[in-house]
């Protein structure tokens, strides 16, 4: 065997540069098909194309007065529906008239543009110049009908007076709140009642 390999060294040699380099070109196809499936893929339809961690940002309109602003810990924008969604959104809305309202949720979709949003999951709405506050599963808002709606269950709380109702709209402008469909409240007596209530148990 021995003797074989030295009568035939030159094509021992050439063999094994054969193989040496089979197995180099199969260890580079590998590692090219590798890199390739590493590369990020094209964003598929239904993901975002961007994230926002910790987003903190004010919209404005054509005359650059401020309409709106959000904080959430995260947001991300769909391309393909042309919405963005956001995480535990706290979202002040400004009115014609100058006033604040504030809503918030655990989940928001909206228009790029935020004029139209839904949020969902423990929703609340609140006027803080009004002093009411609402309560529901899924709240509306839409900007070019200046108003906040529900048509999920609705909790309206203002003062000492509590209602409940199937439905629930607000205009921003002017000022109107309706509760409709299976309207429930609590409106506590007045303070005078109150008192005279108090006086006439205690008489003896």
């Amino acid at each position: 065997m021995i003797r074989w390999i030295r009568d035939n060294t030159t094509r021992v040699v050439i063999l094994f540069v054969i193989v040496l380099v089979g197995i180099v070109l199969a260890f580079v196809d590998q590692f090219n098909s590798g890199t390739q499936e590493s590369q990020l893929p094209s964003v598929p339809e239904g993901q975002p194309d961007y994230v926002l961690e910790q987003a903190n940002f004010v919209r404005f309109d054509a005359q650059g007065k401020r309409y709106q602003s959000m904080t959430s810990p995260h947001v991300a924008h769909m391309p393909d529906a042309q919405q963005t969604t956001a995480t535990d959104p706290r979202i002040d809305i400004v009115d014609d008239a100058a006033r604040l309202w504030n809503i918030s949720g655990q989940q928001a979709t909206m228009t790029e543009d935020g004029t139209r949003i839904t949020l969902s999951g423990n929703a609340k709405a609140v006027a803080p110049s009004e002093q009411w506050r609402l309560e529901t599963a899924t709240l509306n808002y839409d900007r070019g009908q200046d108003k906040i709606w529900s048509d999920t269950d609705s909790r309206f709380f203002q003062a000492d007076q509590t209602m409940r109702s199937d439905r629930f709209e607000a205009l921003l402008t002017p000022k109107t709140v309706t509760l409709t469909g299976n309207v429930q409240g609590v409106i506590p007596p007045t303070a005078h009642q109150a008192s005279s209530d108090t006086d006439t148990a205690d008489a003896p």
